[in-house]
């Protein structure tokens, strides 16, 4: 073999020893692997919409937001901006509404903690069944328990409902400092009530005033 090969032989054989030592260099002076925590979330998704519906096929409730994200360890979700959506078990009824701020919930979506400051409402309608035109119900409250599966809710702080006419004034109000409803039994609970309900302004020129009675009986538009 010619001198000159032998040669470029040598100086390619010493190139890669060269270069071997310095990888073993590099990989010998890494700081070992430290245990770091694992990130808070997994997924994130924005402007989402999430669908349930009940064991006949029909929607029960939906669930939109800004952004929901997936805790990680299947510690449930974070919500920002939630509207939740519960639909009623009577065709005729309207939907119920709920915003808030911000929410929670757990891993299967069965407990929604919204929070920041609830807002509730339901359209108004009309049934033969309730007797007429039900009055557009609405109420506030600071946090609100909900469990869609078993059509449930709950608050333990201070609410306010109002049933409003077509003029949107308030036909009655009703304030407690929390509720529970379960909608599937027909249940709803109220703790230290205070009701009003707004009698009509009497027309035709009569100077009589519309009065206020505490804790009176509500009218069938009461019923969620």
């Amino acid at each position: 073999m010619p001198i000159n090969a032998l040669s470029q032989w040598g100086i390619t054989a010493l190139l890669f020893a060269v270069l071997g030592g310095l990888i073993w260099k590099n990989v010998s002076v890494q700081p070992p692997a430290q245990n770091l925590p694992p990130a808070p979330f997994d997924q994130r998704f924005t402007d989402f919409t999430a669908r349930a519906f009940n064991p006949a096929g029909a929607l029960a409730w939906t669930l939109t937001g800004s952004t929901l994200t997936h805790l990680t360890s299947d510690q449930g979700y974070q919500i920002r901006s939630p509207d939740f959506l519960m639909q009623a078990r009577d065709a005729d009824t309207p939907p119920w509404r709920l915003t808030a701020p911000t929410g929670t919930a757990n891993e299967p979506l069965s407990e929604v903690l919204l929070e920041g400051g609830v807002e509730g409402s339901r359209a108004a309608f009309n049934s033969k069944a309730k007797g007429g035109m039900q009055g557009a119900i609405k109420f506030t409250t600071a946090a609100l328990t909900l469990k869609p599966k078993q059509q449930m809710a709950l608050s333990q702080d201070p609410t306010h409902f109002a049933e409003l006419d077509r003029k949107n004034q308030p036909l009655w109000t009703s304030d407690s400092t929390g509720f529970s409803l379960n909608y599937a039994a027909n249940l709803f609970k109220q703790d230290s009530v205070r009701d009003q309900y707004n009698q009509p302004k009497i027309e035709h020129g009569s100077n009589q005033n519309p009065g206020i009675r505490t804790n009176a009986n509500l009218p069938a538009g009461a019923q969620p």
